[in-house]
């Protein structure tokens, strides 16, 4: 059980303070729910995987109701699609097939995970979530289909090979930095 207690700081703008079972600031959360949200807009199955292996593993604290992303049925039908779309990833057409269909699954399971990160917070900061994550993984997927789509229908593959080197780099970068943020939080 969480309970919600607002009060007024100085500068007379609303805060909220949570006492919960994993101690995270609504900050943490929010950061967690976002880059979630975000990445899920760039590889869906490889960021649920990710969450659920990091917290079996790592003991990583996944924050609101995302524990279910630990069970081992979700975990290993992530890996199986996340296998799936990586051969799909190596054919052209295949792949701006595969992003088309995946702007209708992708968006909302990114908001999906924003909202399930506060759980442990009321309904209205949930509907936030869902709408600012849904909106997070629009941009991420749309700027990645976009810009796979030019890569697809261009000659020549270093470009292609290029552009997923560095997608693949800057996801992990920001996996990277938002890891090292919940272990500071976390002290």
């Amino acid at each position: 059980m969480t309970i919600a207690v607002f009060r007024f700081n100085p500068l007379f703008s609303l805060t909220s303070c949570k006492i919960s079972k994993n101690n995270m600031s609504i900050l943490s959360t929010l950061a967690f729910a976002m880059g979630s949200a975000w990445v899920s807009g760039l590889n869906l199955y490889a960021a649920v995987a990710t969450l659920g292996l990091l917290s079996r593993f790592a003991h990583l604290q996944l924050p609101g109701d995302l524990s279910l992303l630990t069970n081992w049925w979700v975990i290993g039908v992530a890996l199986a699609l996340y296998l799936i779309e990586f051969i799909a990833d190596k054919i052209p057409v295949v792949d701006s097939a595969w992003d088309a269909i995946h702007t209708f699954i992708r968006v909302p399971a990114g908001a999906a995970l924003a909202a399930a990160s506060f759980g442990d917070y009321d309904k209205g900061f949930q509907l936030v979530a869902f709408l600012l994550g849904g909106g997070l993984a629009l941009s991420s997927h749309g700027t990645k289909a976009a810009a796979r789509m030019v890569v697809n229908t261009s000659p020549g593959d270093v470009w292609g090979q290029v552009l997923k080197y560095q997608l693949l780099g800057s996801a992990l970068d920001i996996g990277q930095n938002g890891r090292r943020s919940s272990r500071s939080t976390a002290n």
